[in-house]
């Protein structure tokens, strides 16, 4: 980054090859800028988890 954020909810970034992003409000009342859905861990696909 070469301070075009602030932070703040509402500012954009690029991430390169990954897209444009926002940052978002988090739960915990900070804020955060998601590059991609969260993964949700189940019975189904925890087995792969191991190779990670």
């Amino acid at each position: 980054m070469k301070g075009e954020i602030t932070g703040i909810g509402g500012d954009k970034f690029e991430a390169g090859a990954l897209s444009s992003y926002e940052i978002i409000s988090a739960a915990d009342g900070g804020t955060e800028g998601l590059l991609g859905a969260p993964f949700k861990f189940d019975a189904k696909n925890n087995r792969s988890i191991d190779i990670l």
